[in-house]
């Protein structure tokens, strides 16, 4: 079947949206952009996309070289898929329409602690903090560990422990939400829900202001 097309080859946006606005494309950029992800694990988290629909889209994403395949060293010798360099020009994209499409998340629906889910959010909300030279954060939410390191304006962020974070924050799961929902620090550490072990301004610099 030929792929859809708005038929527009001298707008950017819409050859773009030819590219990469088919449903459930972006969403698979979304995954790759927390780390690389073998099939079954991509077809886990995608709930609802079905293995062929996976399937045709990944073989799309490696035809206009946004993503690739790599197979890990022993003893995992898994095959995962990962963003290429044109894939991770796509961040700025989709942190953007993440952002503006909060404003319309029903705030009352309920849902799970998705680690590699916040592990997104954690890079949206480091991209648009404040932050100067090499900082390294860990998060114990819950049972769940989550890291995010910022060197040279890069950002990483991943699940589990980071070696000599700045600063490590331990809370819960409905404090983690008022903090990365509604980035209400003060509230947060006079609640005493929060415990922050090194640098208490490295909380700040990410969740509030840069005169914080």
């Amino acid at each position: 079947m030929a792929r859809r097309s708005y038929r527009q080859p001298a707008c950017g946006l819409a050859t773009a949206l030819d590219l990469v606005g088919e449903r459930w494309t972006l969403l698979v950029v979304r995954e790759l952009l927390v780390g690389p992800l073998r099939y079954t694990d991509l077809l886990d988290r995608l709930t609802g996309i079905g293995s062929n629909l996976l399937a045709t889209r990944l073989h799309h994403l490696e035809e206009i070289g946004v993503v690739q395949r790599t197979e890990l060293r022993p003893p995992a010798a898994s095959i995962v898929y990962e963003l290429t360099d044109l894939g991770w020009a796509l961040e700025p994209a989709v942190n953007a329409l993440a952002s503006w499409g909060q404003h319309y998340v029903d705030p009352d629906v309920e849902h799970g602690f998705d680690a590699r889910r916040e592990a997104f959010t954690l890079r949206r909300l480091i991209q648009h903090g404040h932050h100067d030279g090499e900082v390294a954060y860990q998060f114990v939410v819950g049972s769940e560990v989550l890291h995010a390191r910022v060197c040279d304006g890069k950002v990483e962020t991943g699940l589990g422990p980071i070696a000599q974070p700045c600063v490590t924050i331990r809370t819960d799961h409905v404090t983690w939400e008022v903090l990365v929902r509604a980035g209400a620090v003060d509230d947060v550490l006079a609640g005493g829900t929060v415990d922050v072990e090194g640098d208490p301004t490295a909380l700040r610099r990410l969740f509030g202001s840069p005169d914080s």
